[in-house]
């Protein structure tokens, strides 16, 4: 089975776009298709942006439903800061490092962004990246035509 790391981006459009290949992918989490993992840090992101966004009770809820997706793996600030140093030249954007590292130390199969500039640092020669709507395609499921999570 695959191991994917999914990246913050996913759970936001997935939130606010049901008819979303975002959304397809969280679905498909939720269904068992594949392992997701997360780092901490995608889960405090998602929990601010929704909180900024909506308000802390729907933040609360939506992170309740995301850490109880079946079979996902959130792998911790401590074990992804002391490995950080060791990807640092992978990336340009620091926030993105928790991600790339944890994703490597997982020794996730694909990684699922919808960051377009993440996809195309020295980061790719390590991690294979995929938009939301190739890695539905991936699964053999049948994507949606959208600009927002191509």
């Amino acid at each position: 089975m695959l191991k994917v790391f999914l990246d913050t981006n996913v759970f936001i459009v997935s939130l606010e776009d049901l008819q979303s290949n975002s959304n397809l992918v969280v679905r498909a989490a939720i269904s068992n298709r594949f392992l997701p993992v997360v780092s901490q840090q995608v889960l405090e992101e998602i929990k601010g942006y929704v909180a900024r966004n909506y308000s802390s009770d729907v933040a609360n809820k939506y992170l309740y439903q995301v850490k109880n997706i079946p079979l996902l793996n959130t792998v911790p600030t401590e074990k992804i800061v002391p490995a950080m140093d060791s990807f640092a030249g992978l990336v340009t954007d620091k926030d993105d490092l928790p991600h790339v590292t944890a994703c490597i130390l997982e020794d996730c199969n694909v990684f699922v962004t919808i960051d377009r500039k993440l996809t195309q640092m020295k980061a790719k020669q390590k991690i294979r990246f995929a938009s939301p709507k190739q890695f539905v395609e991936l699964l053999g499921m049948r994507s949606i035509n959208t600009s927002q999570d191509e």
